[in-house]
């Protein structure tokens, strides 16, 4: 430990390592630029989908309210269109809470549309069809949901019947996990996010989703892949063997100092980003609720169905910090997403950047060990590196799967189901990896002259 202790202060002494501190966090102030100049953009179409909605309901209000309906009828249109003024007016005033409490209004006001409001939905929920049913606000809670609108504020509407055909469509059962995202963020009186949002969690949350992890990875592999080189070119492995000539003890020591830095390489810059816009936005957030998917975190096979389905922009939708994808199928859906704290999913995430890190730092030494040169495995890890690209250029059936490695550099999109992988599958392929390329690099290692 004492040995380690003092590579570690080498380390910092190193102007290499300062380097790849600087551009590591230097990467992080542009991608939070990014990330506000989006943000704008994101505000702005929402003004204009918001007004647009206000000229709609507004049509349709003054239309039911000229006809023969019952009273009913023309105060849940009212209603609707109040609640999406509110919302706007929420929006241009920057009032968060009054955006959310109006937003799930709207959401429960549509689902309870497309369900209990809807003429021809009970019929179909006395046939019992599971796939095509999506149950109503009332079923979906139970007790609990006379206790939600209380909160809420939610009119009754009793007796209303909108003369509707009921037909499923997958795009429907948003408004579940819509309304259920921002009826939690009223509750923990936490304000709304986007995947282009720069408060402090929200922003690791998003950068995990753009190839953060993949940077860190190749700064692993490089350092590696002159790990054994640098020891030889300073003495350090001449003067470790001649004080104990435990040849693997010298080489974990390497490893294990270099593994070190990559972490504190990734976190530093993290820590600084944090802080800055912690103390400029609020620390606020780490409860958030985001989308994930169960079968990608507790099964072996991809959830085939998700995947095909995100690689279309029109079948997402984005709830808060995720991206909600319309899959078909209820209970399909039920079974496969829920909403999990931020935290979870940062640990989740965290571990997967933890393992790729030994991955590739491991297969930097195996090159290392078996390549003298520094400059000549530093070359065959850039040319590896590059070969890594090709099932990804190929398309079906290797790319975004564990064959293509540089699509895991997207840690933030594997548990949502982006990625034809679960998290088993990459968990188990960076732990092999690790093993075995450690074990021929310590054992071509053992073979060599120092």
């Amino acid at each position: 430990m004492d040995k380690i202790k003092a590579s570690l202060k080498l380390n910092f002494r190193d102007k290499k390592f300062f380097v790849l501190l600087l551009f590591v966090f230097i990467y992080l102030v542009v991608m939070r630029s990014y990330f506000r100049g989006r943000k704008d953009e994101y505000l702005k179409v929402n003004h204009w989908m918001y007004e647009d909605l206000t000229n709609y309901y507004e049509m349709e209000y003054y239309s039911h309210s000229k006809q023969d309906e019952p009273e009913v009828v023309k105060e849940y249109y009212r209603y609707i269109l109040q609640v999406v003024k509110d919302i706007d007016s929420a929006l241009k005033n920057g009032d968060e809470r009054e955006f959310l409490l109006n937003r799930a209004r709207d959401s429960l006001l549509l689902w309870n549309r497309d369900t209990e409001f809807n003429s021809d939905w009970e019929e179909v929920n006395n046939m019992n069809d599971k796939r095509r049913l999506i149950p109503s606000p009332r079923q979906y809670f139970g007790k609990e949901y006379d206790e939600i609108r209380a909160k809420l504020d939610f009119p009754e509407f009793k007796d209303l019947k909108l003369w509707r055909k009921y037909v499923y469509d997958k795009a429907k059962l948003m408004w579940i996990y819509l309304f259920n995202h921002d009826y939690e963020l009223l509750n923990k009186g936490l304000s709304n996010q986007s995947y282009y949002s720069t408060k402090p969690f929200s922003f690791i949350y998003n950068i995990f989703s753009k190839r953060f992890a993949l940077i860190v990875f190749i700064i692993a592999l490089m350092l590696g892949s002159s790990g054994l080189g640098q020891a030889r070119s300073e003495d350090y492995l001449k003067t470790e063997l001649s004080i104990s000539h435990n040849r693997l003890s010298c080489y974990r020591r390497i490893f294990v100092n270099n593994f070190i830095t990559i972490i504190l390489i990734l976190l530093i810059p993290l820590l600084l980003m944090t802080l800055i816009t912690g103390f400029a936005e609020g620390f606020d957030g780490i409860s958030y609720p985001v989308l994930c998917n169960k079968k990608i975190m507790t099964g072996w096979n991809p959830d085939v169905e998700s995947y095909t389905t995100s690689l279309n922009p029109a079948q997402t939708t984005p709830v808060g910090l995720s991206q909600y994808i319309l899959k078909g199928g209820v209970n399909k859906v039920f079974e496969t997403i829920k909403l999990i704290p931020l935290w979870k999913y940062l640990l989740i995430s965290f571990s997967l950047i933890l393992m790729g890190i030994l991955f590739w730092l491991s297969l930097g030494y195996m090159i290392s060990a078996i390549f003298k040169k520094t400059f000549v495995a530093q070359s065959v890890s850039i040319g590896i590196l590059v070969l890594s690209f090709i099932p990804g250029m190929i398309g079906a059936p290797f790319v975004n799967t564990v064959f293509d490695l540089p699509s895991l550099g997207n840690v933030g999109l594997i548990p949502a189901g982006y990625r034809l992988v679960t998290y088993w599958q990459v968990f188990t392929l960076y732990l092999v990896g690790t093993i075995i390329f450690n074990i021929i690099g310590y054992w071509r290692f053992s073979k060599q002259d120092i």
